[in-house]
Formats: structure tokens, sequence, C-alpha cells
């Protein structure tokens, strides 16, 4: 940007462009502002400084701008997914092509960003037509960005066709979800005086999930369903937490009796307990 350009200036939004003139730069590096007069007549020689972020493009390239964001407004038509959605097709393209498809930068928009067409229509087994002829998808940087739908089809089709990958995937997260739940019982336990079943009922709403956590997307994608043994998961959860407790009122008393067998028993019970 140089003084005396020809640039187009917006106020926000998709408002109309105004053709400005550049006289002068802020020296603001924080927020930069520039000064703008306003090539219109009508304006009657108007300047004003402004964010220089509402400046979008040369005059001179107006048209190639506004057909690029054209093109992104059909792109993004879909919407903006649940994040858990978008995670989880992020970890789903990781896990199983990460070379091959990722999703687009701005994790919110739950593009999809195909690195390899080719690849991945082998990987899926479709025609690869079927992505590059998708609607609204846009070559961009060398990659194939395509439509938020159309990402999760792929994610889905993916996960379906690696599911003991995509399984591992939930099974780490539900492992790591029982980890912090069975922790925070034991500090429930020991800090607040609180039975086991009460203190896994707190554990359990202060990790309380909304089904929208990444793990219960990749688990809906490949049919996964553990209500079966939720139940006796909950069982196994209290049944532990009991016998860590009897565990650790253990250790004193063994060590009470003095004898060298019952002192080692008692440091053996205390390093599981670690």
């Amino acid at each position: 940007m140089e003084l005396g350009e020809l640039w187009a200036y917006r106020t926000g939004g998709r408002l109309p462009f105004h053709e400005v003139v550049i006289r002068a730069i802020g020296t603001n590096k924080q927020y930069p502002r520039v000064k703008i007069e306003y090539a219109d007549d009508v304006f009657e020689g108007k300047t004003e400084w402004v964010p220089r972020n509402r400046l979008k493009c040369e005059w001179a390239s107006l048209k190639r701008f506004r057909d690029e964001e054209a093109r992104w407004e059909e792109l993004e038509r879909d919407g903006r997914p649940p994040r858990g959605e978008a995670d989880a097709a992020f970890a789903c393209f990781r896990a199983i092509a990460p070379a091959v498809i990722d999703v687009y930068d701005n994790l919110a928009m739950g593009l999809g960003e195909i690195a390899d067409v080719h690849a991945l229509a082998d990987l899926l087994g479709w025609d690869s037509t079927r992505l590059t002829g998708s609607q609204g998808s846009m070559q961009r940087d060398g990659a194939l960005l395509v439509r938020r739908l159309l990402t999760r089809e792929i994610a889905m089709a993916l996960a379906r066709s690696h599911p003991t990958r995509v399984q591992a995937l939930v099974d780490d997260a539900r492992r790591e979800r029982r980890r912090r739940v069975r922790a925070r019982m034991e500090l429930l336990m020991e800090h607040r005086y609180m039975s086991a079943e009460a203190a896994l009922d707190e554990a359990n709403k202060h990790f309380r999930e909304t089904g929208d956590e990444p793990h219960n997307h990749l688990a809906r994608w490949i049919g996964y369903d553990e209500s079966a043994i939720a139940e006796d998961r909950r069982d196994l959860e209290l049944r532990y937490s009991e016998l860590r407790r009897l565990a650790r009122q253990a250790i004193p008393e063994l060590h009470s009796r003095r004898t060298l067998k019952a002192t080692a028993l008692a440091e053996a019970i205390a390093r599981v307990l670690k």
C-alpha cells in the first residue's frame, strides 16, 4: 500500500465498496490505521482515518476480489458445524490419511482441504469427480477445498472403512475421561468424606458430556455404542474406588504391626496405589 493509490473501502459485512485514495499510513503497529479520501465527488473530498483491514484490495482488483468472495460464500453455504464434529473430522483425517486430507486452517468452518484428490478417491472407493465436481468446491494453494457437509461425509466414510483405528481414538478419549472422573471421585471421597457412590455421581456431573464431544461423533460414525456396558463400568468404578479406600486404610494398620512381612505388604500396597 502506497500513498496516492486507489483502494476499495468497505465499512463492514457485505456493505457496498467505495473508491478511496490513500492519503496517509498510520504508525501504530498494534492498531494499524490509514487516512483515506473518498474519490467520489458526492463525498465532497471527505477524509477520515479508518482501520487498515477495511481496505480490501486495490480498486482495479475489485472484480477479482468480489468473485473470490462469492466463491467463499458458496463454499461456506452449509454453515458452521458443531465444534465437536470439526474436531472429530480432524482426528479422523490425522489418524487415517494425514497426507491426503485435513480440515482447513480455520477449524470452526469445518471445511475439508484435500491435498491429493486421487489418493483420497482411492481410499474412499469414489470417482474423483465426486470430489472435484462437488458444489462449491474451490482450488486454493494447490489443494481442493470442499464444503462442510461433504467434509463430514468423507470423514464418516473413512471412519467406517477403518473402524479399528477410529475405535482406538474413541477408547483413548473415554479412557482419559474415566481417569479424570476417577481422580475427582477419589479427591471428593478423601477431602469431603463422600461415599463412593455420591462421589462418583458428583464427578460424573463435573465432567458431564453433551454429546458434541469429538469421540462421541466418531463413535456414532462407526456405530460404536457403549450403552450396553455403561452400567457394568459404573459398577466396576464403584468397586475399584472402594478397594482403593480399603487399601489406603490398611497401610497404617499394617505398619502398626511392626513386622517385616506386614511392612513389606504395606509398602507394596502404597506402590500400587500410586
